[in-house]
């Protein structure tokens, strides 16, 4: 009898940041530690991450996620890591990600993601989800993250993503009363 070698494969994850540099005349961008810690603990969990945006490219860091208690340990440690910021800086375009060998992908937040054309009302956000989604991988997002979801439907065509599903994310109220 022949002995049947598999070979076995690191799980893989997109981290999806924004592109876009302001909101309503706001400079803003990504919340630092909304990539950087979900960054370390899918790696320390033994996944490959990869960093992607819709345009792709550097990621805009909004100033207010690196002051104070806002700025983490993980997010020091990000901004300290070379390999990290090097993503951060080259993100892969998200129109350009192969995404079958992916187990999952996960969208950091920010209020750039709340931008016209960013996650919202993107195709390629759109198709990404849909398409994770629907080919039963796991498809997650913090804080301002969930902007990506809205535009997504159910493979009908017609039924929203989130139909009869409990989402959680950064509301509007929210939003305002941090002056944006």
């Amino acid at each position: 009898s022949r002995t049947r070698i598999t070979k076995f494969t690191m799980p893989a994850v997109l981290i999806v940041c924004t592109s876009a540099h302001e909101l309503q005349g706001h400079p803003t961008g990504l919340w630092l530690e909304e990539c950087a810690a979900p960054y370390y603990l899918f790696q320390g969990a033994g996944y490959s991450v990869t960093l992607a945006s819709p345009k792709g490219g550097p990621v805009p860091i909004d100033a207010a996620s690196l002051a104070g208690d806002f700025l983490t340990e993980a997010a020091k440690k990000f901004l300290l890591d070379p390999a990290a910021m090097g993503a951060l800086s080259h993100t892969a375009r998200l129109s350009d990600v192969d995404m079958t060998p992916l187990d999952a992908i996960f969208f950091c937040g920010g209020h750039g993601t709340c931008a016209a054309g960013d996650f919202v009302d993107h195709p390629s956000v759109k198709a990404a989800v849909e398409g994770m989604h629907s080919s039963g991988r796991i498809v997650a997002a913090v804080c301002h993250g969930p902007n990506c979801l809205p535009q997504c439907v159910k493979p009908d065509g017609k039924t929203p993503l989130v139909q009869g599903l409990k989402v959680a994310g950064f509301s509007d109220s929210e939003g305002q009363a941090g002056g944006l």
